[in-house]
């Protein structure tokens, strides 16, 4: 009997910082997709099958927000990608703070990054992604 492998997506545009992110996530066990770009993440995510079970985003908040906050807006307003779980990479106080904005970002990560708490952040984003959404007070 096969373990279903949980999905990762790392969106960075260092293609060096992607690559070891990556290796090891692969290590790690999980089933790791790459993409550099906003687009390419979308294209990425709608191209998965979903008995692949919950995928959780990293996404490199890069030192231009432009690109990372475009890919936020998509997914916090779109159906199809706003309950993937997002967990931002920050190196600064302004990429955290253009990540916290955005209610589909679940934890931002400050860069260096500590491998043990990515790995505790990843295990907490897959666990509430299996869970079915709670809307409350339900509509009248």
């Amino acid at each position: 009997m096969s373990q279903l492998r949980k999905t990762v997506l790392v969106v960075a545009e260092d293609d060096e910082f992607r690559a070891t992110l990556a290796d090891f996530l692969n290590v790690a066990g999980y089933s790791v997709g790459t993409a550099l770009s906003g687009a390419a993440a979308l294209k990425w995510l709608d191209q998965l099958p979903r008995e692949s079970g919950p995928a959780v985003m990293l996404l490199d908040m890069q030192k231009d927000p432009r690109e990372p906050r475009m890919l936020l807006e998509i997914a916090a307003r779109d159906p199809r990608y706003s309950l993937v779980p997002i967990i931002a990479l920050a190196g600064t106080d302004t990429e955290a703070a253009v990540a916290e904005e955005f209610r589909v970002v679940r934890a931002v990560l400050r860069k260096p990054l500590d491998l043990r708490q990515l790995h505790h952040a990843l295990g907490l984003a897959m666990a509430a992604a299996a869970q079915p959404v709670l809307i409350w007070p339900p509509a009248r």
